[in-house]
């Protein structure tokens, strides 16, 4: 999960948003947000569902980013 980690970071920093805008767009903590961008904290379908609708994706899509980000 570690190029998910690094996809929402990357995508919360190609949004101009900080920790605290993406917890809040994606009703989590900015806490959390930065547990799950760390590699500390794994994603749950949940989490990654708020993500998703935070970035305006699909769950899916969102996982298929993160594998082509990771395949380079």
């Amino acid at each position: 999960m570690e190029a998910l980690s690094s996809l929402i970071a990357q995508k919360r920093q190609a949004n101009s948003w900080s920790e605290e805008d993406l917890a809040r767009t994606a009703n989590l903590s900015a806490r959390r947000v930065r547990a799950l961008e760390t590699g500390r904290e794994n994603f749950s379908l949940d989490v990654l569902s708020k993500l998703a609708r935070a970035f305006n994706q699909s769950v899916l899509d969102l996982i298929a980013e993160a594998e082509d980000f990771r395949n380079g």
